[in-house]
């Protein structure tokens, strides 16, 4: 059985990691090519349009809501298609693969994220996205894709944001932001010295206490790394008690 300190330090872990879940797609805009740094989050919002029968729903860097529930393969993607009989496929998943720098056809940046299954295809086929950023003080958002070669999908911006250094709401120049997982994890490392360091003072000061015991909830450092061990049991167990439930009701099925 975990006790009350076992369970505490499971449940902000947890908080942690949902709030880094939530807010990870912010970082799927903040590219880094070699030592040069892009932000794409000032254009990062979904472009929608029909082409003939065909609609699109795309973004550079943004995990997006499906058109509907036709949309078979929804998880993840950067982009959607739907044609005029109704159905719906991702163009592109999270992760990205890669992004490079282009100098040739125009100076900026492209990217290539996972192939999505065509779900429901014959024989089975895959769908490639492909954004590219034009590095351009004009901003303009993509009103076609490209198909080249059959099942690639190319969205092409003009924007700032393809320049080297681009930085949320400034455009080129400067230093990219660090995102919000970032700031996040900058402001919990901050609090945490904060709090040791006030902590320590009002121990010396106050209550004249001296070496290791100026350090706050010494007692509770103490016992992190037999904490992480339980945490780490708990959930092994867990997972191992749910895997069985699974595979016990599969056999019996």
């Amino acid at each position: 059985m975990m006790n009350n300190k076992t369970r505490g330090f499971c449940f902000i872990f947890s908080v942690y990691c949902f709030i880094l879940l939530t807010v990870a797609d912010d970082d799927l805009c903040a590219v880094k090519i070699d030592s040069n740094s892009y932000d794409l989050y000032d254009i990062s919002s979904q472009v929608e349009w029909q082409d003939g029968t065909t609609k699109y729903r795309i973004s550079p860097c943004k995990v997006l809501d499906p058109f509907s529930s036709s949309c078979l393969t929804s998880d993840n993607c950067i982009g959607f298609q739907i044609d005029g009989s109704g159905k719906c496929w991702c163009l592109g998943q999270s992760p990205i693969v890669s992004w490079i720098a282009v100098t040739d056809t125009f100076t900026g940046i492209r990217g290539t994220w996972s192939r999505a299954q065509r779900v429901g295809s014959s024989p089975v086929a895959y769908n490639t996205y492909v954004v590219e950023v034009e590095c351009s003080q004009t901003e303009t958002a993509p009103s076609s894709v490209r198909e080249s070669p059959q099942l690639t999908y190319i969205a092409h911006w003009s924007s700032a944001t393809g320049c080297v250094g681009s930085k949320r709401g400034g455009g080129g120049g400067g230093s990219s932001a660090i995102g919000t997982v970032g700031v996040i994890d900058l402001v919990i490392v901050l609090s945490f010295l904060v709090f040791l360091g006030g902590g320590s003072v009002y121990n010396w000061k106050v209550k004249k206490q001296t070496g290791l015991e100026v350090i706050p909830f010494r007692a509770v450092w103490m016992d992190v790394p037999f904490l992480v061990k339980d945490g780490v049991l708990f959930v092994f167990g867990m997972t191992r008690g749910l895997f069985g439930r699974i595979t016990g009701r599969t056999q019996a099925i």
